[in-house]
């Protein structure tokens, strides 16, 4: 008897449609994972779940389903991360795995949709790597600043420890004592707000950011627009190499001033780009 009845299941209905353009019976195995083996432990804790699936992954492979075990961890992962209500029907499981959490999808659907191109594994993934960094670097700023808070309040604490040792009166006494509260209260603030920005959420909880990042679709349009240009060039480069020679001077010049443009036209893109991070590298320093 299967120790994963639901996943042997699962496999089994997808065998049969492989041609299953959305990932349907994906979403099923995810599902089957998940009520055989368990959900993904909470903010990276072990709950056992993973060995099961190991154990999982060897039975499919005995049945001849050939399922790595990353794979499978992903297809469950994606499956718990994306609820029903969460999934997006015309957009394929791969996508949304790609994604890694519901409200990144959703932005990077949008965008995509905005933009008019394709909704992606591709395009998801590269829009959402980018929010994520971008999330990183805020938090990374806002751990920095909590810490400078912390240090800020455990003065001010200390200093109102010195003034309730010092009051005289049962006026200054009460006027510290309610000092110190509030310093305590400061302190405690400080300290959770450090936890709160010591690491990431996990991928499955990342959110998309509140004001729209517009310069995200021209980032992925243009670092495509590049990787066209290169293989343009590559493909020109073969094309041309060992013949020139054969050319006439006529050919040869309109072919050097088109090459001259091109190259011109990328030239001003890598200065503006580059000109650009000099500055904002110049700011950093100036900020810190």
């Amino acid at each position: 008897m299967s120790r994963f009845p639901n996943v042997l299941a699962a496999a089994e209905r997808r065998q049969r449609h492989l041609d299953d353009v959305n990932g349907k019976d994906l979403w099923a195995l995810g599902e089957a994972l998940i009520k055989d083996c368990g959900k993904p432990g909470d903010d990276r804790t072990h709950n056992g779940s993973h060995g099961r699936i190991e154990a999982a992954a060897k039975e499919l492979a005995a049945k001849g389903f050939d399922y790595n075990l990353n794979t499978l961890v992903n297809i469950r992962e994606t499956a718990f991360a994306f609820p029903s209500v969460r999934r997006i029907t015309d957009v394929a499981f791969w996508t949304h795995s790609a994604a890694g959490s519901p409200d990144l999808l959703d932005a990077a659907t949008k965008l995509a949709r905005r933009e008019g191109v394709s909704v992606t594994a591709a395009f998801v993934s590269k829009a959402a790597r980018r929010w994520r960094e971008q999330d990183d670097e805020k938090r990374k700023a806002d751990h920095a600043k909590a810490k400078e808070d912390l240090e800020k309040a455990k003065d001010q604490l200390a200093t109102a420890r010195e003034r309730k040792r010092s009051a005289d009166t049962d006026a200054q006494h009460d006027k510290a004592d309610e000092a110190h509260a509030k310093a305590e209260e400061a302190v405690e603030a400080a300290k959770e707000r450090v936890e709160e920005t010591r690491t990431a959420p996990p991928r499955r909880k990342r959110t998309a950011p509140k004001d729209e990042e517009p310069t995200v679709a021209i980032e992925l349009e243009v670092s495509r627009l590049a990787n066209d240009a290169a293989l343009a060039a590559k493909e020109a480069h073969k094309r041309i190499r060992g013949k020139v020679h054969l050319m006439s001077p006529k050919a040869i010049a309109a072919l050097t001033e088109k090459a001259v443009k091109a190259a011109n036209l990328w030239n001003e893109i890598n200065s503006e780009l580059r000109q650009t991070s000099r500055e904002k590298r110049g700011l950093a320093v100036v900020g810190e």
